[in-house]
């Protein structure tokens, strides 16, 4: 198996750029990551302050037509967009039963996002018959019957993980 497993073959970062695109993360923070590969991890937090401050020098000025970058808030928009991503990415290649594997050895990239929107999560299942049947059968074709009852009957991580892709497809 090569060092890219069952992500051979696939344009990772070209996805990713064209998902920040398209959920209007700044073009700065866009260029600075594809000439410099410069970005904050998912606490905001770069791996030191000379990585920072070259950070901040090269995002300043670039695009002006687009207006100064708001950092806090394009530090929201990606946040949330890399946890969303994580999870369209999952269930639009079909990469659920990998996804579940590093969910269960806590290595999942949008594990932090699933705990954040948990009880949204629960509600929505709890008050929709329709998702219920669709997580049941979602399921049921990622890992059989013994998933269906983890996910019937829990709030674990994987059940949340099961529940935010079958709300996924309905979008």
């Amino acid at each position: 198996m090569s060092d890219e497993g069952e992500f051979a073959g696939l344009d990772l970062e070209g996805w990713m750029i064209e998902d920040w695109r398209r959920d209007g993360i700044h073009p700065a923070w866009i260029d600075v990551y594809l000439e410099k590969r410069l970005m904050p991890n998912k606490a905001g937090h770069f791996r030191s302050e000379d990585e920072h401050r070259r950070w901040q020098e090269a995002v300043e000025g670039l695009h002006p037509e687009a207006g100064p970058a708001d950092h806090p808030r394009e530090f929201v928009k990606w946040r949330a967009h890399e946890a969303s991503s994580v999870l369209e990415f999952c269930r639009s290649t079909g990469f659920i039963s990998p996804a579940i594997e590093a969910l269960r050895e806590d290595r999942f990239a949008a594990g932090a996002y699933l705990e954040d929107v948990r009880e949204e999560l629960l509600a929505a299942v709890a008050g929709d018959d329709a998702l219920r049947r669709e997580v049941a059968a979602l399921a049921e074709k990622v890992g059989g019957r013994e998933l269906v009852e983890e996910c019937r009957d829990s709030t674990s991580p994987v059940a949340l993980l099961i529940i935010a892709l079958a709300r996924l497809e309905r979008t």
